[in-house]
């Protein structure tokens, strides 16, 4: 591909500056992708002509002698590799948690969260026998009524597997 096919492609001068060759291309690409409707073909050629007329402007600062910032190639490594390492850390993050959850399945309770609920279900039996006393306590047909509710709640939420 020649530098007047490759411009005459992205619409712009072959002369032209490398943002406006990234603008040019970014439209010619949202007009020709193939997700938007547009040919595959057509998408490639657009591609193509990004880089060769990239490729033409970065030799053509270099020959022309401008300020050529070679610490940005370093900066740029720098930067991937430092990604790399948080997205490590990430996925070991990741992995840790998933292990102690299992490892929390696997262990048996804390004597601290075994006692909080054999608290919890003795105070739930005081306060079922308190409940009793007082329905027997006002008549025989009133705690017979208490306990057949009392049963079929029961019943039902075991059934539902509360």
């Amino acid at each position: 591909m020649d530098t007047q096919q490759a411009a005459r492609i992205l619409n712009i001068r072959p002369d032209a500056d490398t943002a406006s060759i990234k603008f040019a291309h970014r439209i010619q690409a949202s007009l020709h992708h193939p997700d938007r409707g547009g040919d595959g073909k057509k998408m490639l050629d657009v591609n193509l002509a990004r880089e060769h007329l990239l490729a033409l402007s970065a030799a053509a600062r270099m020959a022309a002698g401008a300020e050529w910032d070679r610490g940005a190639v370093a900066r740029a490594r720098e930067a991937a590799a430092a990604m790399k390492k948080a997205r490590e850390a990430e996925e070991a993050l990741k992995k840790a948690a998933a292990e102690a959850a299992a490892l929390a399945k696997k262990q048996p309770k804390t004597r601290k969260a075994a006692g909080w609920e054999a608290r919890h279900r003795d105070l739930v039996h005081e306060q079922t026998v308190a409940r009793v006393a007082r329905h027997r306590a006002k008549s025989p047909e009133a705690y017979r009524e208490y306990m057949r509710e009392y049963m079929r709640r029961k019943r039902q939420s075991e059934s539902a597997g509360v």
